[in-house]
């Protein structure tokens, strides 16, 4: 798409840096199009100069296999689903692979009994669980089959954070009990209002999360400030 996708990644992470942050949460789609064993591996190398542990889930364009030949992930093997349990600074997050576009029953059935175990936990995964009022994304690229996640995410009324990443914008959409903080990306960003694929022209981007001692919870949304008209190669 003419984006020059590696600069734009580094400058995210180079901002990234300054903030000082506990860990980083990557959720999905570290390729485009088809997966490519080499971008697993090249981009492993980077995270680990960070000197932060990060943590990764796949996304659609994502392949479980070569990304478990690339990085020391959740338990499975080969094509099983990525999940599970990361506690992290005194919060616990749960961790779950929707790349086929479905959570499957195993990770519900797993879900379930995580949410019992930690009611308070936050949810991390590539796809939203709900549309977020983009109508492209909304209606070519949602999660499917998402009646039972929602009422295991929803039954027991408790406030939950879903932080996810998958439509290529920044947004909050709060459903019911749930708040789902959508990432920005550090590729190409979809203007929001569109009703078929369209670019919009944004610097690279992330999310800084704080959990603060009182109980509070913050969340900013950056634009890398310093990438100015260089979108274009």
């Amino acid at each position: 798409m003419g984006l020059d996708v590696n600069a734009r990644l580094e400058a995210a992470l180079e901002r990234i840096a300054t903030l000082e942050p506990d860990a980083l949460f990557i959720t999905g789609d570290f390729c485009a199009d088809e997966p490519v064993e080499q971008v697993y591996h090249r981009l492993r190398s980077r995270f680990e100069r960070f000197d932060r542990p990060y943590y990764i889930i796949p996304g659609n364009h994502d392949d479980r296999a070569m990304m478990r030949a690339a990085y020391p992930l959740m338990p499975g093997v080969g094509q099983e689903p990525i999940h599970g349990t990361v506690e992290l600074s005194g919060q616990v997050f749960l961790f779950l692979d929707s790349s086929p576009g479905v959570v499957d029953d195993q990770q519900l059935d797993w879900l379930a009994a995580a949410i019992a175990e930690h009611p308070q936990a936050t949810v991390v995964i590539h796809h939203p669980p709900i549309k977020l009022g983009m109508p492209f994304m909304d209606s070519k690229y949602p999660l499917r089959d998402t009646d039972r996640l929602l009422d295991i995410l929803t039954r027991d009324g408790q406030r939950r954070r879903i932080l996810c990443g998958h439509y290529h914008a920044a947004r909050t959409v709060s459903y019911r009990n749930l708040d789902v903080l959508l990432c920005p990306p550090t590729s190409f960003f979809i203007y929001p209002g569109a009703e078929t694929f369209r670019m919009q022209d944004h610097p690279p981007g992330f999310q800084l999360l704080e959990w603060a001692d009182d109980g509070s919870f913050r969340q900013t949304v950056y634009a890398t400030s310093d990438w100015h008209q260089g979108l274009q190669n």
